[in-house]
């Protein structure tokens, strides 16, 4: 499917860009992450118990390959500088991943 072609085609690049760059991933990202893939779980009639023992095996997967940002005061503040430019409510969420990055200096996530 082409899910699974994309997540082949990221795992590779992934695996590519790990030895040249701390990898990070924020909080934020994260939860989305797990929304996403509990729904899909339910859209594909996988069972509850399966579905979260599978994200609970990717997230240990990320933990030990990633350095996570979680939001601190700083993050809030330049979330909370960025807010006004949110033309849709998405966008509030979507601000969060900008002023982590901010926040950390960095610029990619």
């Amino acid at each position: 499917t082409l899910g699974d072609e994309m997540g082949s085609a990221a795992k590779k690049l992934l695996e590519e860009l790990m030895p040249f760059n701390e990898m990070c991933v924020s909080g934020q990202i994260l939860r989305e992450y797990a929304h996403v893939t509990l729904r899909m779980a339910r859209i594909q009639h996988m069972g509850w118990g399966e579905s979260h023992r599978k994200l609970q095996q990717n997230l240990g997967v990320i933990r030990r390959n990633f350095t996570i940002l979680f939001d601190d005061v700083d993050v809030m503040a330049e979330w909370q500088d960025l807010l006004p430019r949110a033309t849709s409510n998405k966008q509030v969420f979507d601000l969060n991943i900008v002023a982590t990055l901010r926040a950390y200096r960095l610029r990619y996530l």
